[in-house]
């Protein structure tokens, strides 16, 4: 079990820090060439480790009236890396001594991990930890002005060249978090930003956390790795964190043990354990699929504190019901993600509650209604004059329930725009379509699932009455076009795929996956050796080369014909495609049987 020094080990931790910031003095001193005013009082340094601490306080949707020591819930997380699993207690324990970045799904705790790390390193004493929530960034405050900003927060006014200094010193430890969560417009700026930084400074280490398949993980200058999901019984030891006493959390573990064992697949994020246990300790019941989770926290929420004081109702702004306030918030949550923001000012958010409540036709007071969400719920945090969701995931399961909810004329649209606009589905409707998968089964499978697949194998919808046609060099050739792979000294090290579809995301997940089996058999000096024998495809090559950066990454296509790679290749794809084909047939029969007229004679 991981544990963060507190209580006296603050006093070492305080002398730690104040032997890095002289390291850091005589570095910079030297390196500038005169004195320069660091961390050199104790006023300084306790003013240096009390902001360092404060990332240690968080809200979460587990305590949301105020904030919480970290060390009070955290668990170990895991990490994979080359198909190693290992706990992380400290950045010693991340791969190799680089640039990192961790990629984990939705609620796998990246944020949490983050701070935890920070916290780490400053009772370390090994660095000065510098954090960075990356959603914070605007088109008028860019990566770099963040930075300044926390530096001044830390008590260091710093100028370019103080702020070069400190990033070569070797003393400075650069954490980012969410870098999927910088507004879209923004992403290949702050990218270019962050490599400017890591390219020019060899001794500054930069860890990044993000969700899968964003733009910064086909950088040269990160080692990505993976946070696994929990594994066997490690649900338990979240429970145990989040329960009031031991007893009520050993009542739950058996509950789950003897009477909902099903549940265990869902324990797979600690987000998901923390909302089981708000659930039992509300309901007394446990959620059976992935949207169970959250379709009932807007009312557990909104009526949290009047059911558990007799003859309270705790007061509200608006004289609006309990469906009301969540059909207004669903729909500001997919107002908010068409406006693709991860944090809103007071203007923007009352604007669009404004415009939630005009469209449904209600006469109430737009602030009074935010108010009641941030003070009732908080399903949206307010820090300072910025506002956002306690967790993404919230405003993204209550965006589909909106869709969900939407006339059938609605939905088919809103599925046809998801299917033709491939790119958007990858980047920015995956978590709600998989909530939509289990909230809305008919209409997904209808008007998305089943034409994505037939788009994703090139098909019409006619072909699937008949057995599927083997078409491996044709599927080959439509699938390798998007793919590039890293071939290192070693054999294979990377991957990565320009995003089509959902569906081909999937793929490439599953093929690199497989790959693993033979990525030390395919090595850099072996393909050039390849290449070099067929002149149409050293050519190809060579032209290709010329028009990207990164020479360490090759099409994919070109491995066509290397004996190794086409044995292991034809077969995958050829399973791939038939088990879509199969779905797709599956799916079709399946809402066959449910538009059948038959079963409405008699009734009407």
């Amino acid at each position: 079990m991981s544990s963060i020094i507190i209580g006296a080990g603050a006093i070492a931790a305080k002398k730690a820090l104040e032997k890095v910031a002289e390291d850091l003095y005589d570095f910079v001193s030297k390196q500038l060439g005169k004195k320069i005013k660091l961390w050199s009082t104790k006023r300084q340094i306790d003013k240096l480790y009390l902001r360092i601490s404060h990332f240690r306080k968080v809200k979460t949707i587990w305590q949301i009236d105020k904030p919480v020591d970290i060390a009070s819930f955290y668990c170990d997380a895991h990490f994979t890396f080359e198909n190693k699993r290992k706990k992380i207690h400290q950045i010693a324990d991340l791969p190799e001594k680089d640039n990192i970045l961790i990629e984990g799904i939705a609620g796998q705790g990246k944020s949490i991990l983050l701070r935890y790390l920070c916290i780490k390193e400053l009772y370390l004493g090994n660095y000065i930890p510098v954090f960075i929530e990356l959603r914070r960034i605007t088109n008028t405050c860019f990566l770099k002005d963040r930075i300044f900003a926390e530096f001044e927060a830390l008590g260091l006014t710093v100028d370019e060249d103080l702020f070069q200094s400190l990033l070569a010193s070797g003393k400075i430890l650069l954490f980012l978090d969410a870098f999927d969560e910088i507004p879209d417009e923004l992403k290949s700026k702050v990218l270019t930003d962050i490599e400017d930084i890591a390219a020019s400074k060899d001794n500054l280490r930069i860890i990044v956390t993000s969700r899968p398949n964003q733009s910064i993980r086909h950088s040269q200058h990160f080692t990505v790795t993976s946070l696994d999901n929990l594994r066997g019984n490690e649900f338990k030891e979240v429970i145990c964190k989040l329960a009031k006493n031991e007893e009520w959390a050993k009542n739950l573990i058996d509950h789950i043990d003897t009477k909902a064992k099903h549940v265990k697949d869902l324990l797979c994020t600690p987000l998901m354990v923390t909302l089981l246990v708000m659930s039992y300790k509300s309901f007394q019941m446990l959620p059976v699929k992935l949207s169970d989770f959250y379709d009932g926290l807007f009312q557990m929420l909104l009526q949290r504190h009047d059911g558990t004081k007799p003859g309270y109702t705790r007061e509200r702004s608006c004289d609006l019901d309990d469906f009301q306030y969540r059909h207004l918030f669903e729909m500001l949550c997919i107002l908010a993600k068409k406006n693709g923001s991860q944090s809103f000012t007071k203007d923007l958010i009352y604007d669009l509650s404004k415009k939630v409540i005009s469209e449904c036709n209600l006469n109430e007071n737009p602030d009074h209604y935010i108010n009641d969400i941030v003070k009732i719920t908080c399903l949206i945090l307010r820090e300072g004059e910025e506002y956002r969701f306690i967790h993404k995931t919230v405003q993204e399961y209550y965006t589909a329930s909106f869709v969900q909810k939407r006339p059938e004329p609605w939905a088919q649209e809103f599925y046809k725009k998801i299917v033709d606009k491939k790119y958007l589905a990858e980047h920015h409707w995956e978590q709600e379509l998989s909530f939509l998968s289990e909230i809305d089964v008919y209409r997904y499978n209808k008007y998305y699932l089943v034409p994505a697949i037939l788009s994703f194998l090139n098909i019409p919808k006619i072909d699937l009455e008949n057995p599927r046609r083997n078409n491996s060099q044709e599927d080959m050739n439509n699938f390798l076009k998007n793919v590039d792979f890293h071939l290192g000294e070693d054999g294979l090290r990377g991957m990565r795929h320009t995003p089509t579809s959902i569906l081909y995301n999937d793929y490439a997940q599953k093929l690199f996956a497989s790959l693993s089996l033979i990525r030390k058999n395919i090595r850099r000096k072996e393909f050039d050796e390849f290449i070099a024998k067929d002149p149409r495809k050293y050519d190809d090559f060579k032209l290709y080369i010329k028009t990207i950066d990164n020479k360490e990454f090759i099409p994919a296509y070109l491995l066509m014909g290397y004996p190794m790679f086409d044995d292991f290749f034809v077969p995958f794809t050829n399973k791939y495609c038939d088990e879509l084909y199969e779905q797709a047939k599956s799916m079709i029969n399946s809402m066959g049987v449910d538009e059948n007229p038959s079963i409405l004679n008699g009734l009407i």
